[in-house]
């Protein structure tokens, strides 16, 4: 039986760049060739694809089936949406964590804080949104110095930027 050969990450990345409909990030290798090509061309423009990547991996894994979701496709989108600091994601960061109790379990809380744990609580008690307490809650069980080696953890893991382009 013959199978399609991967997708290139370049090729898939640019089509998404142009309309982020063009292929369907539900398709694990979609979101494999894409995040590996994020990490070596990351733009600011990139923003929102990144969101989609990661709220596309934690639906694979709310599924509930174990092969739908990656735990390192999961880390990694998670590492790439964090790369653009903004505290709105952490609305979605929280969504990956709470997307299965294997993500519940695995899917790394300073993430949350990606933008700044001091930054990222100002911002929850700005917020007007109900899930505000539950998100400041879950920041009470970190501090700089747990953001900081997820930082470093994850730049291990994964390499990639310091920022968008």
């Amino acid at each position: 039986m013959l199978t399609a050969p991967p997708p290139s990450g370049p090729l898939v990345l640019a089509d998404l760049r142009r309309d982020l409909g063009a292929h369907d990030l539900r398709a694990r290798a979609v979101r494999h060739a894409v995040l590996g090509a994020l990490l070596g061309d990351l733009e600011r423009a990139d923003h929102g694809l990144a969101q989609a990547l990661l709220a596309a991996e934690a639906a694979a894994h709310a599924t509930g089936d174990s092969l739908a979701g990656d735990e390192v496709l999961l880390r990694r989108a998670g590492f790439v949406l964090a790369l653009f600091r903004d505290p709105d994601d952490v609305w979605r960061h929280r969504e990956a964590k709470l997307a299965s109790a294997d993500t519940f379990g695995g899917y790394p809380l300073a993430a949350l804080a990606a933008a700044g744990l001091e930054l990222t609580v100002a911002w929850m008690h700005a917020t007007p949104d109900p899930r505000g307490p539950h998100v400041l809650g879950m920041l009470d069980a970190l501090d700089a110095e747990a953001v900081a080696a997820w930082w470093m953890a994850m730049r291990e893991e994964h390499g990639g930027p310091e920022a968008p382009t």
